[in-house]
């Protein structure tokens, strides 16, 4: 189970590599450091403090012990599911941030496409984030349950 969620993230890399360098040719113009830092960063250490450090822990962990408990696999979800909600919810900020600052420089037009590529990065971060992180660790998750579910019922 473990090598198909490898797989699948790579397969997911792999395949966001391919249509960046086919689309532009150059992946350096996909990197913003302000939206690596509020899309990726910031929404972690949010969950980090809000559950705790321990709840936190027990999360990010639990599908991945030899026999984890119900509890566990619960705790888990529960933190992906908010994780998801808090990464578009400051997706959703970044974008009419980035907006706003958009409409302050209509005048200059040199400054509105890196403005709104910032919004469009934000966008791609948060899209990023759910396939290659949430969508994948939720399905094991599931999985993970499932099976739980059926050794109790046996």
């Amino acid at each position: 189970m473990m090598r198909n969620y490898v797989l699948a993230i790579l397969l997911a890399v792999l395949s966001f590599i391919a249509a960046a360098l086919f689309c532009g040719g150059m992946l350096g113009v996909y990197v913003d450091l302000l939206n690596v830092f509020l899309i990726i960063i910031f929404p972690l250490a949010y969950q980090w403090i809000l559950f705790g450090k321990n709840f936190a822990k027990t999360a990010f962990w639990a599908p991945f012990k030899k026999e984890p408990s119900l509890g566990e696999l619960t705790k888990s979800q529960v933190f992906f599911k908010s994780y998801r909600k808090v990464t578009w919810i400051t997706a959703l900020i970044v974008i009419i941030i980035a907006l706003v600052a958009m409409l302050h420089f209509l005048e200059d037009r040199s400054a509105l496409g890196p403005t709104i590529s910032l919004a469009f990065l934000g966008m791609l971060y948060a899209g990023l984030i759910d396939i290659l992180v949430i969508v994948p660790y939720n399905i094991f998750l599931k999985k993970r349950m499932i099976l739980l579910d059926e050794e109790i019922q046996v």
